[in-house]
């Protein structure tokens, strides 16, 4: 949008839209897959990026850049972050094919494994567009880019075909059971406050390190590229570390370790240790994400894994608009946004095994 022309403000308001977009798109796609299947859901939400990649590589129009990136699935979530709706889609199509908890772990675990592996691909894509630039101008070379994503696009759809997913459940009138409401509620208030702390801090932190060292997009690449290492190959591993007994426990611990590493890299004053301490953050974050997940599927019933996993997703994904607080407070001093955003995931860490607590102790 900035290479058509396009003012920071109104880059700004495209995204609070493709937010607004992406939530409800969230929720929607978690009702038909828990009534008409997920692996469907996931085609949908695959061909609608396809056709997104088409649109985006052949427009200049704001409102259809818009709305093909809203329906596509863009939005912001980040290196790593499966887009839109397949993330929380495919855990729910994990939840359906394993029946057993700890299973389930080691297979979302290998999925966030893959989507980190394929972010270090996709930034190392995106690198290509200087080349590419000066052969063919800003504009053409965003172009052949959006071609290539269409192509992986047809490529995955094709892959989601051989998928043979279990018949889904007799449809009941509500979406949750209240004892799966109370649960997820549980998990959403957790998370909100996990994604507050998050978008306090992590947006921020390329424009931190070079405001903290003087580091050049070069070197803040190489950070977030050995970050993205670490924590895929700890998301591999995820069920090494928790058994069904624990991973409440290993999921709220995790949470708490993110935000003391977070806070903590304010302290040294120097590039290598505080990259060295996001890149064991990573690698907690990897152990935890993927456990959480698992978690959330085992507090629900089998036909209310879609809804359970959008819902729990948009209480993260809402939170993220704290990032403009964060860049208020990394105008007063460079410090704040990290040391608070660590504090609030330091303490969603707390509340999510309070609040879970007592299931664990069932177990």
């Amino acid at each position: 949008m900035s290479a058509l022309g396009y003012n920071t403000v109104v880059i700004g308001i495209a995204f609070l839209a493709m937010t607004l977009v992406g939530v409800f798109t969230l929720l929607v796609y978690g009702v038909l897959g828990d009534r008409r299947g997920y692996k469907k859901v996931l085609m949908l939400t695959e061909a609608l990026f396809a056709l997104s990649t088409l649109a985006l590589a052949n427009t200049a129009s704001l409102p259809v850049i818009i709305i093909a990136a809203s329906l596509g699935g863009y939005g912001g979530q980040g290196g790593g972050g499966l887009r839109g709706g397949f993330g929380p889609g495919s855990t729910a199509l994990v939840g359906s094919l394993y029946s057993e908890q700890e299973e389930r772990l080691k297979r979302v675990g290998r999925l966030t494994f893959v989507g980190g592996i394929l972010s270090i691909v996709g930034n190392a894509l995106l690198g290509a567009h200087a080349p590419l630039e000066e052969r063919v101008g800003t504009i053409e070379a965003f172009r052949l880019l959006y071609y290539v994503a269409f192509i992986a696009s047809v490529l995955s759809l094709a892959t989601l075909s051989f998928i043979k997913e279990p018949p889904r459940p007799s449809r009941r009138a509500s979406v949750l059971t209240s004892k799966s409401a109370r649960f997820v509620t549980k998990v959403s208030i957790a998370n909100f406050v996990n994604g507050f702390g998050i978008g306090l801090a992590i947006p921020l932190l390329p424009l931190w390190f070079k405001v903290a060292f003087g580091l050049n997009p070069s070197q803040i690449s190489v950070i977030y590229t050995a970050s993205s290492i670490t924590s895929a190959i700890s998301s591999f591993n995820a069920h090494r570390f928790s058994s069904e007994r624990t991973q409440i426990t290993v999921g709220a611990l995790t949470r708490v370790f993110n935000g003391a590493l977070l806070a903590s890299m304010v302290i040294p004053g120097n590039a290598v240790v505080a990259a060295a301490l996001y890149a064991a953050r990573s690698a907690s974050a990897g152990i935890g994400a993927p456990t959480r997940s698992a978690v959330t599927l085992g507090g629900v019933g089998s036909d209310e894994f879609g809804v359970a996993t959008s819902l729990t997703a948009i209480a993260n994904r809402l939170a993220f608009g704290s990032s403009s607080i964060g860049g208020y407070l990394l105008s007063v001093t460079d410090s704040l946004p990290l040391e608070f955003g660590g504090l609030l995931q330091f303490a969603a860490g707390a509340l999510y095994y309070f609040l879970l607590k007592e299931r664990d102790e069932q177990k």
